[in-house]
Formats: structure tokens, C-alpha cells, sequence
């Protein structure tokens, strides 16, 4: 998939931050420090894919990949006020990824907006047969006609996810079996997943090495998501497959929600919690993050996540639009659609006869433009008449 993209002309700048073993919502139990809010420096940044995330919010790059099995990327992207997509399970190749649970692991984006999302996936998008758990596009692909917008949002961000779904969408009243519900019923009753197949690079897939006495591997296991992990010690193959047949009564059982909304509107984080809240109770806070993002890749659910109007203290907060397999393009629309009702205004800079007094500045004015701020360009820049040239070269 990395190569489909650098292929297309991207570049790689190089590797970011995440959680140990890709297991967290935090991004504090890191080997190299923990990132935080490009909003705020006493807040966390969300895990596991901190470092994509906050590198991307922080303008040092256009849009960075990362992963997600249970809201490792939709976390860090609420908190620092970025866009996320998460395609279906196995449309990106997840070839070279270490793997938290590779048979829900997804490689996500991460972007400053909507379109950028949609057009790294298209570079991106590139079958890998190597990949066991790859998936081929279905043929026809699915088509999604007006969408009816359930919100289960909060109440800051409730009427921007409604302007979102435009005139032809409607709010549906919440369902009995929620979505939702999936994460509660599989975590209470069945092996943990995360804890059963996390392992580090050049490990047997299976959990004995990580549940192995030795001296030499226990003194890694010092952070919560090592003690996650070791969990799977109690598990057996018997209480995997239970989880897994109680998993499927829950996705059908889940089916019905479809047959009455077309895209389902979360908030993507209960809290934003603080470095000193997390050290304080660092795995509790990490699993209410996962409150509105465990259930979708276990449903096998496409998402796509969005800055809407900030709290009321002026932290980020953010929207997760979620809906059925392969329906991933119509989501992005939706995230595109709240960042213009969240924030319609765009910046643009301008040289030559649109600057302030000069002949053209008329046409920005007419179009409701307001001055922000005026800046000099680089000692290096040149302003080239392209009129001109032409002409010249005629």
C-alpha cells in the first residue's frame, strides 16, 4: 500500500509515534515520550497513532497513515482536530503492519479535511493478494441514495451533524440494540482480542511468548498495555470461539439499525482527559475512550471522522460518521459537508490586484471576503507575469 503511494508521487518523510504495541487510546505509553494536543500541551493526544495524528494537525505534513482496531486512530484525530478515515476491514493492505488484532486491524488516513482523505485513498487503494486479509472491492460497488442522519451526538455538536446531512436528512429516534452495544456484550463475555493475538515484531503469533516467566520478556511488560496483553494468559481457545459466536449474534442482531438510518453520528470521545488523568488511572481512562469506537471494526463497519464546533473550554471535539461496509465515500461527504457547517470560512492569500486597494480587491469584497491579516512573502519568492511571458514566447 506504501508503495501505491509513493508511486503516485508521495513522499515519505518518516515514522511517527504510537502506543506500545498499537494498543492504547492515550498515546502516552510510548518508547520515545508521549505526544500531546497540538491544542493544548496538558492534554493527551489520543492513541495509538499519536504521532500521525499530531503531526499532521501541527501543518508538518499533508496527511500521514496509521492504524486502528478499536478507535487507535479516531481517538487522536478528535483531539487535535483533524479528519480521519477508516475504510472497510482489508480495503488497504495491511502487509508490514504490526499487528494489535490482524483480523480487525485497518491502515487509516489522516488528513486536514475531507478531500485530502478521499484523494489519499485513491492513491492507496491498490489489491494486495499477499495480504491473507485482504478484500476486493464488491462489483458493483454499493450506491447510497439520501441518507437519514441518526444522531447520538452531543449537544455541542448536534446541529452541526444535522446541517451536515443536508436538506434530504432526517434525525431517527435511537434504536433498542445499538451498535454500540457490541463492545460492551463481546469485552464482557469473550478473550479479550487485543490481549490474544498482540505481539512484537519476529514473535509467533499465538500468545505464549507473551505470557512467557522469562526475565527478558516480562521486564517489557511494565506499562498498562503490556498487562492488557498478559490477560490472555486466562483465556482459552474454548472462550475465543464463544466470543466469536456471541460476536455474530450481535452483528446480526445489529443488522436491523441499517434497515432504518442509513449513517450513524457519534461523538468519537466521551472526555479529553489530561497527562496527570491518565497517570492517575491510566487504564480506566483508556477504556472509557473506547466507549463509541470498539464496536465498529468488530461490526466490520466503515467510519470517517471529523472536527465539529469545538467544547465549550475550547478543546477540539469530534464526530465519527459510521455506516455499513464499502460506504465510505458517502461518509467522507458527510465529514466534508460539517466542515463547512462547522467552519465555512477558508483562508486564502492573495498578490498583484487583489491586495487591499488595488483594482481587483472589489471582487473579493463582493464575495463576502474579509481582510485577516497582512504578510510579506520570503526574500527568495518572484512574481512572474504570466500574461507576459506567453506573449513572449509567441
Amino acid at each position: 500500500m506504501v508503495r501505491c503511494i509513493v508511486e503516485t508521487g508521495a513522499i515519505l518523510v518518516g515514522k511517527t509515534n504510537m502506543d506500545q504495541f498499537a494498543t492504547g487510546l492515550v498515546g502516552t505509553r510510548t518508547s520515545y515520550g508521549a505526544c500531546a494536543s497540538v491544542v493544548s500541551s496538558e492534554h493527551v493526544s489520543g492513541g495509538s497513532s499519536s504521532g500521525s495524528a499530531v503531526a499532521v494537525a501541527a501543518g508538518i505534513v499533508s496527511f500521514a497513515l496509521g492504524t486502528d482496531t478499536a478507535g487507535s486512530g479516531r481517538v487522536p484525530v478528535a483531539f487535535n482536530a483533524i479528519v480521519w478515515l477508516k475504510p472497510t476491514i482489508g480495503r488497504l493492505s495491511t502487509g508490514g503492519v504490526l499487528p494489535a488484532c490482524r483480523t480487525l486491524d485497518c491502515v487509516s488516513i489522516f488528513t486536514r479535511d475531507a478531500a485530502d482523505a478521499d484523494a489519499v485513498l485513491a492513491a492507496a487503494d491498490c489489491f494486495d493478494p499477499a495480504d491473507p486479509f485482504a478484500r476486493q472491492v464488491p462489483v458493483p460497488a454499493p450506491t447510497d441514495g439520501h441518507w437519514a442522519l441518526a444522531c447520538h451526538a452531543r449537544r455541542t455538536s448536534l446541529n452541526s451533524t444535522t446541517r451536515a446531512a443536508g436538506p434530504g436528512g432526517r434525525r431517527a429516534p435511537g434504536s433498542q440494540r445499538s451498535p454500540t452495544s457490541s463492545s460492551r456484550s463481546t469485552s464482557a463475555r469473550s478473550c479479550r482480542w487485543l490481549g490474544c493475538s498482540t505481539r512484537a515484531p519476529g514473535w509467533p503469533s499465538d500468545t505464549r511468548p507473551l505470557a512467557s516467566s522469562s526475565s527478558a520478556r516480562t521486564s517489557m511488560w511494565t506499562r498498562p498495555s503490556g498487562r492488557s496483553c498478559l490477560a490472555a494468559r486466562s483465556c482459552s481457545a474454548a472462550d475465543a470461539f464463544r466470543g466469536l459466536y456471541r460476536l455474530a449474534e450481535l452483528r446480526r442482531t445489529t443488522e436491523a439499525v441499517w434497515e432504518r438510518i442509513d449513517v450513524l453520528a457519534l461523538p468519537t470521545a466521551p472526555t479529553h482527559p489530561t497527562h496527570a488523568e491518565v497517570a492517575a488511572d491510566p487504564v480506566g481512562v483508556n477504556a472509557r475512550l473506547g466507549t463509541w469506537t470498539n464496536f465498529v471494526n468488530l461490526l466490520d463497519l466503515a467510519a470517517v471522522a471529523a472536527p465539529a464546533a469545538p467544547r465549550d473550554d475550547g478543546l477540539p471535539f469530534g464526530v465519527t460518521f459510521t455506516a455499513p461496509a464499502w460506504s465510505y465515500s458517502s461518509l467522507l461527504g458527510l465529514a466534508a459537508a460539517l466542515e463547512r457547517a462547522v467552519d465555512p470560512e477558508i483562508d486564502v492569500a492573495v498578490v498583484g490586484a487583489h491586495l487591499s486597494g488595488m483594482a481587483r480587491n472589489r471582487e473579493l469584497i463582493e464575495r463576502g471576503a474579509r481582510l485577516v491579516r497582512s504578510t510579506r512573502t520570503a526574500s527568495c519568492d518572484r512574481l512572474f507575469d504570466l500574461a507576459a511571458a506567453r506573449g513572449a514566447s509567441a
